[in-house]
């Protein structure tokens, strides 16, 4: 009896001490390494751009610009990553690359924000534990809210098809020539509300499937868009000059940048008042494929076009909403100037065009989520967890075996050619205002396969089928050079 009293003894410290820990513990958790475990965590990529500037006129002869030079006012030596929560107790790092240093660590709730400043011509990630709304934003307009973009939304969950989208403007005002910066797409019925951070109603409207509506936003603040179906949300603007900040892939409704179905803006020609190359569309795919464009405003199919295996097809689409359905997977692409995000799932083979060759020049490249065999034009590269490999101008045939994320930046490249009223484009002229929601490479995953379609031309009664797994009627794009006259857009209703 002794002994085992003695036994008993001996054993209630370590007990005692193994209750004791699990109670603080539970209460005070030691702090972690990184945000999140490998399973939860959601990672974001980027690079800031070495030269940020805008230029002005030097020298102004007989009514022609013959010269320019960098705006001295316009110079930026950093770039801003906005992190918002999605969630309640998001927890978000941010890090340089290669390095992987620590730069800040936070934990935000459901529309909260915290903005970090990093220097130009650095790589960086974003790890958070619950999908957050990435921004990287720069350039003297941009940082004042006068700056316009073309860029996609994520939703709350990190796809770009959804019912909840937490966002900062990045544009606020009406556009000179192509209306309001922001449309919202209708993929079926639905009831839309959008709200402020302090939970007032800012617009409250309903849209049928395929409909289209514009709405504008007070710049730099952040919204709530709610909807009852899935919509898509997107920052549109193409202008005019050295920078129209037009570049974006457009994600496919399948999930990711591959698909056969795309919704999106598309711009009329002859509103833009440019001497150089308008933007234009870009299909790309690994397959021959026969394209259809649909104009949403008018509910017709607009044309047809054909994209070779292994090649692009570029043109304009003059219609204010599209539809672009191909019979194969396809990307697509809007070519114009500033910066643009994509990426692959794991086992994806895509062509990729980067717009660096004719009158453009600029910057490529692709991140590693984790260790991961990239191959492109046919040569093999083994990247590390975190690794970046730059992508060269033209057309390029990418794979890969895990999900990586891909960023294009381009700008108008010096020319010898001398345009009427502008002159030479100058040899100085860099990106000066860009504005850019980024996607995570878990995004890249991500598979709208119960996502029922309505079409847009409807032939007796209505059909529907599941967009991921669409067989058929994929058909597209062309654009006649034909000017559509501008038609009356749905619009949303302030409270």
């Amino acid at each position: 009896m002794i002994l085992r009293m003695r036994r008993i003894h001996a054993l209630a410290p370590p007990i005692g001490y193994v209750l004791l820990l699990g109670v603080c513990l539970l209460f005070f958790p030691l702090p972690m390494v990184g945000p999140a475990r490998a399973e939860e965590e959601y990672v974001y990529y980027g690079y800031v751009p070495r030269d940020i500037w805008g230029v002005e006129a030097d020298v102004v002869a007989a009514h022609d610009i013959v010269s320019y030079k960098i705006s001295l006012g316009s110079i930026r030596t950093y770039a801003l990553l906005s992190i918002i929560g999605n969630a309640d107790g998001t927890r978000a790092a941010v890090y340089t690359l290669p390095s992987r240093s620590l730069v800040k660590e936070v934990t935000l709730d459901e529309m909260e924000e915290t903005i970090v400043s990093l220097p130009n011509g650095s790589f960086f990630k974003v790890v958070t534990d619950k999908p957050a709304t990435v921004v990287l934003m720069g350039g003297e307009a941009m940082e004042r809210g006068e700056a316009y973009t073309t860029s996609w939304v994520p939703s709350v969950g990190g796809g770009y098809v959804g019912k909840k989208f937490i966002f900062k403007a990045l544009q606020g005002s009406t556009q000179p020539s192509t209306g309001l910066p922001y449309r919202v797409f209708a993929l079926e019925a639905a009831d839309v509300v959008v709200t402020d951070i302090n939970g007032s109603q800012v617009f409250q409207f309903h849209l049928d499937a395929n409909e289209v509506t514009e709405l504008s936003f007070a710049p730099l603040r952040l919204f709530k868009l709610s909807a009852t179906g899935n919509v898509m949300l997107q920052a549109f603007y193409i202008g005019w000059g050295f920078d129209p900040q037009g570049t974006s892939f457009y994600p496919a409704i399948e999930g990711g940048f591959i698909g056969k179905r795309f919704y999106g803006c598309g711009f009329k020609p002859e509103l833009i008042d440019s001497p150089f190359i308008h933007p234009e569309y870009v299909v790309t795919g690994a397959s021959e494929s026969k394209l259809t464009l649909y104009d949403l405003e008018f509910k017709r199919e607009h044309g047809t076009g054909q994209v070779g295996a292994g090649s692009r097809f570029a043109t304009e689409i003059p219609v204010t909403y599209l539809m672009l359905e191909s019979e194969q997977p396809a990307m697509l692409m809007l070519r114009s100037m500033g910066v643009a995000f994509a990426g692959l799932r794991a086992g994806q083979t895509a062509y990729l065009h980067v717009p660096t060759a004719e009158n453009f020049t600029g910057e490529a490249y692709l991140f590693a989520y984790k260790e991961t065999t990239v191959t492109i034009d046919d040569v093999a590269s083994k990247l590390q967890a975190d690794g970046i490999i730059p992508l060269t101008a033209g057309l390029h045939k990418v794979s890969t075996t895990e999900n990586v994320v891909i960023q294009v930046l381009n700008w108008a490249a010096p020319s010898g050619l001398h345009y009427s009223y502008i002159g030479k484009p100058p040899g100085v002229m860099r990106i000066a205002d860009f504005g850019q929601y980024l996607p995570s490479a878990q995004a890249m995953s991500i598979a709208n396969e119960n996502l029922r379609m309505e079409p847009v031309v409807v032939v007796g009664l209505p059909l529907t089928y599941v967009a991921a797994g669409a067989a058929g009627v994929i058909v597209i794009v062309v654009v006649s050079a034909l000017a559509l006259s501008r038609a009356r857009r749905p619009k949303a209703a302030p409270s």
